[in-house]
């Protein structure tokens, strides 16, 4: 409470500085602000890498924004901003990606669940799964990382369906060596790579799992 209060205060005292500036025609105040603004972007992003603990992409990303926004405005930069955003997107998660691929929010973790619904954003998650009667579930990984282990699950029906979405982001899926599985998906500047193997088993043996993606410059893979 205390640190929210002397922050606030600080705040307020700049913008009183700033505005008695103006009146006094020293500064601009109003187009100070509005080049310089992005600090704010640049002070947080650096404040949560400090604290943060493990490391995700979050604060990164609110620096680089911070920086392109400021260079935008001063006109340093000689395209437009949207014109250097992606780019600038693309390669920072390459760069995490051969750097150390995602960070892991949660590492080891096991669940007991019929249904999973895992969500990695800015951020990164591992999933160890078990469940007697495994139903399916939905993984998305947006700007982040999941890997999700299901080789400890058994599925009683054939009509399970996963759902996996990777945007910006990537997702490694652990399968019981008794999956046959049916893909469908759609990859958008990505891929799916699906590295089962076959293994010579009993058809009752054997489990039909439906699995639906959706990847927009990430990627998939799935292993059995």
């Amino acid at each position: 409470m205390m640190k929210t209060k002397r922050i606030l205060a600080t705040i307020l005292i700049i913008i009183g500085i700033g505005l008695l500036m103006d009146s006094l025609n020293v500064f601009d105040f109003g187009e100070l602000i509005g080049n310089w603004w992005p600090l704010i972007l640049i002070f947080f992003g650096i404040k949560l890498l400090i604290e943060r603990k493990p490391l995700t992409m979050f604060p990164v990303l609110l620096i680089m924004l911070g920086i392109l926004f400021i260079v935008n405005n001063i006109r340093i930069l000689p395209i437009g901003f949207w014109d250097a955003f992606l780019p600038l997107i693309l390669i920072l998660i390459g760069i995490w990606i051969i750097f150390g691929r995602f960070p892991v929010g949660k590492s080891n973790v096991y669940g007991d669940e019929h249904t999973i619904n895992y969500s990695a954003v800015f951020s990164g998650l591992k999933q160890i799964v078990n469940s007697d009667d495994f139903r399916g579930g939905n993984i998305t990984a947006y700007f982040g990382g999941a890997e999700v282990d299901l080789r400890n699950v058994k599925v009683i029906n054939d009509d399970i369906e996963i759902n996996l979405n990777a945007t910006f982001g990537g997702i490694e899926l652990k399968v019981p060596v008794n999956w046959a599985l049916i893909i469908n998906g759609s990859p958008f500047f990505g891929a799916l790579e699906n590295k089962t193997h076959p293994y010579n088993l009993s058809d009752e043996e054997m489990k039909t799992v439906k699995i639906n993606y959706t990847i927009s410059f990430g990627g998939i893979e799935i292993r059995n």
